[in-house]
């Protein structure tokens, strides 16, 4: 039987969560929002004030994870780098 060997991955990327939070992408998906939430208040023929508190108050529950979250510096960041690579070899 031939062996599989595992296939290799690259680094993992992403963006950071001071870059989700740009304002100009924000301010965007929030005017869309309210726009489609208008929208669908004029069909529904329900108040659009109650339409438009509900999605202020999603978009601020939303935000709370990316107001906590703080970045690591250059060095933590490596550190946390070497340890979660550490922990993975060690997982095999």
């Amino acid at each position: 039987m031939l062996s599989i060997e595992p296939p290799v991955l690259g680094e993992v990327t992403s963006q950071s969560p001071k870059e989700v939070l740009s304002g100009a992408k924000m301010n965007a998906i929030a005017v869309l929002i309210l726009g489609v939430g208008y929208g669908v208040a004029m069909l529904l023929s329900i108040s659009p004030w109650y339409v438009f508190s509900v999605i202020v108050l999603l978009r601020i529950y939303e935000r709370i994870p990316y107001w906590r979250y703080r970045e690591l510096d250059a060095p933590a960041m490596r550190a946390a780098i070497a340890v979660a690579r550490a922990q993975a070899g060690s997982g095999r």
